[in-house]
């Protein structure tokens, strides 16, 4: 098949390939790296310009970007989608305010972009100029280096950097193997290791501990994979905090550049007491090596509970002679006692008001003098990292046989603010240790408990300061919520109920109707599409269970509301949600009704996912979807006889593709009335076999029809109704019979015309060169059977870029008039005729079958 109509990706090299031939246009970004919703201003400077000159954005992959895919953004170079004046330079400007438009994806995710200066006749794409790389990331910042540069920028995610610490988990003062790859070496990249909970702020402050990545700080040479060691014997240099205290820390490989950049960063790791098996109980100590009790040197933060009534010293003998019968010394007793689960705390409520008592139970079998409970807040990975803990002697209320210990203002210096809290049980031995955790609570002005309506005394004996969430308020307002009860799973409603119900309490007393159904909704998709199981995946993935989603940022969160930044939910200023794009995201499953709960959905794109939904359950519920504007479902498994006629019921859709999913069967008119603001209609590679609908010609606004390999059996006739058409293809369509309307000149809106791989015959129409010569651009018609000659007015139509007629059986000369504007001269960059077979040219870029091979002669 034609080489153009193939996927063809365009890389850097070429491009400037391209600039390296003459090309003077230039297009830069206003700076290379912007926050997730950030605007993107674009400026360029355009040596050639006209009508049809665009500015888009497209993903960048190692370099590479796929030219013949629709950019992800993009705009004329006038500056909107609307306007039609040409321009020599300024300034485009993506954002907020136009994510309506076609084809804009907003806001973009985090990852790396290029931009690019282009004109677009679909069969041809010509980028002109392109930009440096654009970052997209949450945060925008690089690392600290070791010059103690505080403004940091994270570099774009990319497989020529890499770094992974050799274990997960290290003991106190034994050493820490760092491996990295670096396919792009610079003297000054550098190994760090900087706290966990520096996480990916503006100011990652100095790192722990550093070295050059020749593995020292005073060696110079150049090393792109390599293996650097952090231990004792480098003890001394700048910057070097060893050994390590008990925590949680990350690695990262770094530039020592203006500003700094962060070229990769490991997964956490910790430092602290290692186990080799989980313990008995995984109640209350997580399996995550990460969350394990740690220990600290002696010299570890000055808060240690130390004092006499405390701690007092004890010499080491003493605390080794205590345990000979055990063959241990104290330390490792306390160890294997505790993995025993011997050791065992709780937290009698989730939440606590503030200043009220805070009672903590725990048992231990081996309780002492110096044992303690203590609180910390839960964004500390231990109590031994929180810099400001409470804590009392677990023997300060008589004998160390108590049971439970109760925080209040007499016990605590200072008063516990609002926040998220656990609670720990340690000693405080020299090291310090931490036996048991609980899970977290929640100090508030208000606490609350879900409950069912009119709840049991006994409930809330212990939640007299609750306020209490009514579940079976929640409860009916999704099942009596109006929707379409086609699509609907079961399962996946009764998870995502569930995962209502488990939300923070706080944030969903204060979500008004609309909001909660809106969450309710998006996690049905979630549970119903999220690794799910069909006759399609296991012809994909094989049998089990497909890979989840890409990405699902959020989506599983209990703290955090759709409009707080979900993956691909997009929501107004009242958190209403407007836009839900996932395409190419993973999505396995069927594509479950419950989204027309989402009253406020303007924009649903589903693309390229492998969903299966099948006959009427699967598809009518797209009928309900009352404000949908774009409704992208192209590339799936959506399965029905024809198209649902539902779909007329979307009076203000104006963009709907359904391409290459399975509808087939017959098209019927009533499937299209009523879509008068439809602008974009795309049904290509579905298997209609039958007449294109009579309503499709008189649809007052649609400008772009495509109806490429669709089985269509029909003459062009209905095009000559069409008022506002500018694209139409209809390639690949055998049936597609009889000849050119002589009164296609009636299309003065029309821009592209691509026939191809049809069955038309008789001649072209001179007709053709009557159509609005300012903006028609593409006349595709190879591989037809028209005879006759090339009509000499078609030079009338000086913005024509493409003719491409081979593959008939057309005779005798190629008009003057088409080769005076072919390029460099005029507009007509390709002239394609069957020039060996009867033609004669001196003017065309391509002859016969070398065209359809995608050669030039």
């Amino acid at each position: 098949m034609r080489s153009f109509l193939q996927a063809q990706v365009i890389t850097c090299t070429l491009l400037l390939g391209f600039l390296n031939h003459g090309l003077a246009d230039r297009i830069s970004v206003d700076k290379n790296c912007h926050k997730e919703n950030e605007t993107i201003s674009i400026t360029f400077d355009d040596k050639t310009p006209r009508i049809g000159k665009w500015i888009g954005v497209y993903g960048e992959d190692d370099g590479t970007f796929d030219a013949s895919a629709d950019p992800l953004l993009w705009l004329w170079t006038c500056g909107s989608q609307e306007c039609d004046r040409t321009m020599e330079s300024g300034v485009v400007t993506f954002g907020a305010e136009n994510v309506t438009d076609h084809l804009l994806t907003w806001p973009l995710m985090s990852g790396t972009y290029v931009a690019v200066l282009a004109h677009d006749s679909q069969s041809r794409r010509t980028v002109s100029a392109m930009s440096e790389t654009i970052i997209v990331s949450d945060t925008c910042l690089p690392s600290q280096a070791p010059s103690n540069n505080t403004n940091t920028t994270l570099a774009p995610s990319t497989v020529l950097f890499t770094i992974f610490v050799h274990k997960g988990c290290h003991e106190v003062n034994t050493d820490i193997s760092i491996s990295y790859e670096n396919n792009d070496p610079s003297i000054g990249d550098w190994v760090g290791i900087y706290w966990d909970t520096t996480g990916y702020s503006n100011d990652m402050g100095e790192p722990v501990m550093w070295v050059w990545t020749c593995g020292s700080q005073t060696c110079n040479s150049l090393n792109g994979n390599a293996t650097v060691v952090f231990g004792e014997g480098q003890t001394g240099d700048h910057l070097f905090r060893w050994p390590l205290i008990a925590g949680n820390y990350i690695a990262v490989l770094a530039r020592d550049a203006q500003p700094m950049q962060v070229l990769a960063m490991s997964e956490p790791f910790s430092v602290g007491a290692c186990f080799t098996s989980s313990p008995v109980s995984l109640e209350h100590i997580s399996t995550n090596p990460s969350n394990f009790p740690g220990i600290v040197p002696s010299n570890g933060p000055s808060w240690f509970p130390t004092s006499s009534t405390l701690s007092p010293s004890m010499p080491s003998d003493q605390l080794s002679n205590e345990n000979d019968n055990k063959g241990l010394d104290r330390t490792s007793a306390r160890d294997f006692l505790d993995s025993q689960q011997i050791t065992h705390i709780e937290i009698v409520k989730r939440c606590y008001k503030v200043n009220t008592t805070i009672k903590i139970t725990f048992t231990s079998a081996f309780q002492e003098y110096y044992d303690w409970v203590g609180i910390y807040p839960s964004d500390f990975d231990s109590i031994l990292d929180s810099s400001t803990p409470v804590w009392q002697g677990i023997c300060d209320q008589g004998s160390c046989s108590e049971t439970y210990v109760d925080f209040n203002s007499s016990h605590m210096k200072l008063l516990l603010e609002k926040g998220s809290y656990k609670a720990a049980f340690g000693t405080s031995t020299n090291p310090e240790v931490i036996f048991a955790e609980t899970s977290i609570f929640e100090i508030a002005d208000e606490c609350f408990m879900l409950s069912r309506h009119n709840p049991l005394k006994t409930e809330l004996n212990e939640a007299s300061d609750f306020t209490v969430i009514d579940i079976d308020r929640v409860s009916k307002l999704v099942r009596d919520a109006p929707r379409s009860h086609s699509g609907m799973s079961i399962a996946s409603q009764i998870r995502a109920l569930e995962a209502v119900l488990e939300f923070n309490p706080i944030t969903l007393l204060n979500m008004d109707d609309d909001e909660i159904l809106q969450m309710y909704a998006l996690l049905c998709i979630y549970f119903a599409t999220n690794s799910v199981e069909t006759e399609i995946t296991k012809k994909v993935f094989g049998p089990g269970a497909p890979p989840p989603w890409k990405n699902s940022r959020l989506w599983a969160s209990t703290y955090i509301p759709p409009c707080g930044g979900w993956f691909g939910v997009i929501c107004d200023s009242n958190k209403h949600v407007t836009e839900i794009k996932l395409k190419s995201n993973g999505l396995s499953g069927s594509f479950p009704s419950d989204v027309t709960l989402i009253k406020s959905l303007v924009a649903l794109d589903i693309r390229e996912n492998a969903l299966l939904n099948q006959g009427e359950d699967g598809n009518k519920w797209l009928g309900d979807l009352a404000q949908i504007e774009y409704l992208y479902i192209g590339k799936t498994f959506f399965k029905y006889d024809g198209i649902p006629t539902e779909i007329s019921k979307l009076s203000k859709l104006k963009a709907f593709d359904a391409s290459y999913t399975n509808y087939s069967g017959r098209l019927r008119n009533e499937m299209f009335r009523g879509l008068d603001r439809l602008e974009y209609l795309d049904l290509s590679g579905n298997s209609f076999h039958s007449n294109i609908p009579e309503v499709i010609g008189h649809l007052p606004k649609l400008q772009r029809l495509y109806m490429k390999d669709t089985s269509m059996k029909d003459t062009l006739n209905f095009t000559l109704t069409m008022p506002s058409i500018r694209e139409l293809y209809l390639d690949n369509n055998p049936d597609l019979t009889g000849t050119l309307p002589s009164k296609l000149d009636v299309l003065q809106t029309l821009q592209s015309l691509s026939i191809t791989g049809c069955g038309l015959t008789g001649t072209i129409p001179p007709e053709i060169g009557m159509l609005n010569a300012s903006v028609f651009q593409n006349l595709l018609l190879y591989n037809n059977t028209l005879t006759g000659t090339i009509p000499p007015n078609l030079g009338n139509l000086y913005q024509l870029e493409n003719i491409e007629i081979e593959g008939n059986m057309i005779t005798g000369d190629v008009p003057v008039e088409l080769c005076i504007n072919t390029s460099p001269y005029g507009s007509l960059k390709r002239l394609e005729v069957d020039c060996n077979e009867g033609v004669t040219c001196t003017c065309c870029t391509c002859c016969g079958e070398r065209c359809i091979e995608g050669g030039v002669e």
